[in-house]
């Protein structure tokens, strides 16, 4: 979970990570965006998690890391979930890398180019499908997690109304503060306060 004082973030956005990996889905094409960046195309981030978490904490967010424990058969249904997702995805070359790939200077500025200067993300659009286009309300970065964790143990929201990350922040502080909870343990990224 991201929280940050600025943009959507400022309501939270929600990532996966699974073996070293982070998922992190938005409308990070910025030449896709309208209505103040609520809606555009559907853009999923995979990045190395160490690398991911230092640029989130070098750009002033907080991070709260969740640990969900899942067990072999549930890391099947989650790589088998991952596969289909991606069976529908292509490539996408943010600003920063199509100005390297021209032997252009970088000027590239947008969150998707900053991402990849530091961490090397692959990033990859939806051909089709639900994800293909974001939309802050509903196809979001919680309905992206929900996707890919859902169990029987574990269901993260109602797949109908209003789809928030704050909805799922609280959802999971419920589930680590219980006694019979599903999260084992919450740490916390940021940059030392003086």
């Amino acid at each position: 979970m991201h929280l940050n004082n600025h943009g959507f973030e400022q309501l939270g956005h929600v990532d996966v990570a699974y073996k070293n990996m982070i998922y992190s889905y938005g409308a990070h094409d910025p030449e896709s965006r309208e209505v103040f960046g609520s809606i555009g195309r559907g853009v999923l981030l995979i990045v190395d998690r160490e690398r991911f978490i230092n640029f989130c904490i070098d750009n002033d967010e907080l991070i709260a890391v969740y640990t969900l424990p899942i067990n072999e058969q549930q890391q099947k249904q989650f790589e088998g979930r991952l596969a289909e997702l991606l069976k529908d995805t292509a490539n996408y070359d943010c600003m920063a890398k199509r100005e390297i790939i021209a032997g252009k200077q970088i000027q590239a500025h947008d969150y998707s180019s900053r991402v990849y200067l530091s961490t090397q993300a692959d990033m990859r659009i939806f051909t089709q499908g639900k994800f293909k286009i974001y939309y802050v309300f509903s196809t979001n970065c919680v309905l992206l997690a929900d996707y890919l964790l859902r169990s029987d143990q574990f269901r993260l929201i109602q797949l109908s109304g209003l789809i928030t990350p704050g909805a799922y922040l609280n959802y999971l502080q419920q589930e680590l503060n219980s006694r019979d909870g599903y999260v084992t343990n919450l740490d916390i990224y940021c940059k030392k306060m003086i």
